[in-house]
This record gives C-alpha cells, structure tokens and sequence, in this order.
C-alpha cells in the first residue's frame, strides 16, 4: 500500500509540474528617453546608482536597476545602445 501511494503520489506531481501556463502581452504605456539622458537623470534627480544589471535573452536589451541607498528610492528600467524605458520605480525596497 505504501508503494501505492507513493506511485500515485509521484504521478501526480509529475503531472502537476509538467502542466504549461498560457503567456499573453501587455501593452502598456512607458516613459522612454535617450539611454544617455535618462541614467544622468536617475543619477543627477535621484542620486541612485547602478546595484543590478542583466540581459534579457529574448532580445538583447538589458536590464537594470538602480537604487539610492540613503533614500530608499529604485528605478528599474530596460535599454539598448539609444534608448531606454523606466519600467517600474518605487521607494523602500527589501532585499530578499
């Protein structure tokens, strides 16, 4: 019974993590400037620094985020070589 169970415990998680979910786009509206311009304001306005950076692998742009450590205030925002995005951008955040 035991053995049972187990099996039957197995083949249900396998199926429960084999499952796909349905991804969608959204579009919204973003405030986009000169790559140049809009991190000499993030730095210039805000005082936040570069704390992260990655490359989104679906189509070269990358990623960052850049934080004031005094304040609290964060901005994230995703770019290639001439412009860039603010993608999200708050204050307090937590380090998980």
């Amino acid at each position: 019974m035991n053995k049972t169970i187990i099996a039957l415990f197995l083949c249900i998680s396998t199926t429960v993590s084999a499952q796909t979910i349905q991804l969608f786009e959204l579009t919204r509206s973003m405030r986009c400037a000169p790559i140049e311009a809009l991190i000499s304001h993030l730095m210039v306005e805000y005082g936040e620094k570069v704390v992260w950076v990655g490359k989104d692998r679906n189509n070269g742009t990358y990623v960052s985020l850049y934080k004031n450590e005094t304040t609290g205030t964060w901005t994230m925002i995703q770019y290639d070589n001439r412009t860039g995005c603010v993608l999200s951008a708050g204050e307090l955040g937590t380090p998980i």
